[in-house]
């Protein structure tokens, strides 16, 4: 593997592969589902697609560091065609959450 080099992600999610547009790049969508989550808990996202692993961050939705940016880059593709790489982060969604 060279420095630098991309690979294609082979994971395979049952979720839809979302991004949303970020500082004009385009950036994954992960979700974390907070139903049934006890209030002491928080939930883990839904599965990675560049790296297959459930992520887990503090509160709050917004754009995150990827855990899965170690050497290399990894790219998957959105259920619209367009490319993400797992350098460029992801977007947190929590979905479910009450007050």
């Amino acid at each position: 593997m060279k420095k630098g080099e991309i690979i294609q992600s082979k994971i395979k999610v049952k979720h839809p592969i979302e991004y949303e547009m970020f500082l004009g790049r385009p950036i994954l969508v992960l979700k974390r589902n907070w139903q049934g989550i006890k209030r002491d808990r928080i939930p883990k996202t839904e599965k990675c697609p560049f790296c297959g692993a459930y992520h887990l961050h503090r509160y709050g939705d917004g754009h995150r560091a990827s855990h899965c940016t170690q050497p290399p880059i990894i790219s998957c593709i959105a259920d619209d065609g367009t490319i993400l790489f797992s350098d460029d982060g992801y977007i947190l969604v929590d979905i479910n959450k009450t007050k």
